[in-house]
């Protein structure tokens, strides 16, 4: 990726530093990231009902895709679902941990749909991957970029994506919504200003952010990484906190999760 050169000094500094450190710093709303590169708060699993000030929108993660172990017998998701209700819990999932982004997207599945299937959790996908593979779990959901080797050799099948519309980078797999009407556990990757944060500063953030997500290295670096820009203004960002923020609330009610 080269290095920026046109903008204002600041995100220039900014971006270079973090592109030459190989390090990317966005804050994500949402349960801890699947390979626990950042140790849970004690609050976790406490539900916010009130958004930041101001948030915009970077990115979101919408190809999380359900996934089985080549020898389960089915080929699309209505086929895994027929198969787990023949079977009521004889069939299990693997998570990258309790209470991970990947748990709590089952979790809503599950009852959404009305299955019995047992949960395995793994300390991350580099655990979780490697059973679905192996054999040790039926089906997990993980990010896409983990799971794209795995799909071209035959070892593992896509069934769905967990965003509310089918993923750019996988057209062919159907979204998990065109089951469940409105489902939609796609990450969202945003920055946010603290209250009380200058309207000129939070402005000139906002617009420096929306440049930022059409910048074709920052598409093409997010999109390698499983990851669509898609940019958005702080409204839009702010009402979709809020949603995220109801949806994990009732998974994690769902899967009964407690604070340890």
């Amino acid at each position: 990726m080269p290095e920026v050169t046109s903008w204002s000094p600041f995100w220039k500094s900014a971006f270079n530093g973090m592109k030459r450190s190989k390090r990317l710093a966005l804050m994500s709303f949402g349960p801890p990231p699947a390979d626990h590169s950042i140790q849970p708060i004690e609050m976790q699993f406490t539900v916010i009902r009130r958004a930041p000030s101001s948030c915009e929108r970077l990115a979101m993660s919408p190809t999380t895709p359900p996934s089985i172990r080549a020898s389960v017998p089915a080929n699309t998701l209505q086929e895994f679902v027929a198969l787990v209700k023949s079977k009521p819990g004889v069939l299990n999932y693997g998570s990258s941990g309790i209470g991970s982004s990947h748990h709590l997207t089952m979790e809503s599945m599950k009852a959404s749909l009305g299955l019995e299937i047992t949960h395995i959790p793994f300390k991350g996908t580099g655990q979780s991957v490697p059973a679905l593979v192996g054999g040790q779990v039926d089906m997990l959901f993980s990010a896409l970029p983990s799971l794209l080797g795995f799909v071209k050799s035959g070892q593992v099948r896509l069934l769905g994506n967990n965003a509310a519309k089918r993923s750019a980078q996988e057209p062919n797999v159907p979204a998990i919504a065109e089951t469940i009407p409105g489902f939609d556990f796609a990450p969202i990757i945003a920055v946010f200003a603290a209250t009380g944060t200058p309207a000129a500063a939070i402005e000139r953030i906002s617009n420096e952010m929306a440049a930022i997500a059409k910048m074709p290295e920052v598409v093409q670096t997010l999109s390698n990484a499983g990851i669509e820009a898609i940019g958005g203004s702080a409204a839009e960002c702010h009402r979709a906190v809020l949603e995220e923020v109801d949806r994990l609330g009732k998974a994690v009610a769902q899967a009964g999760i407690q604070k340890e």
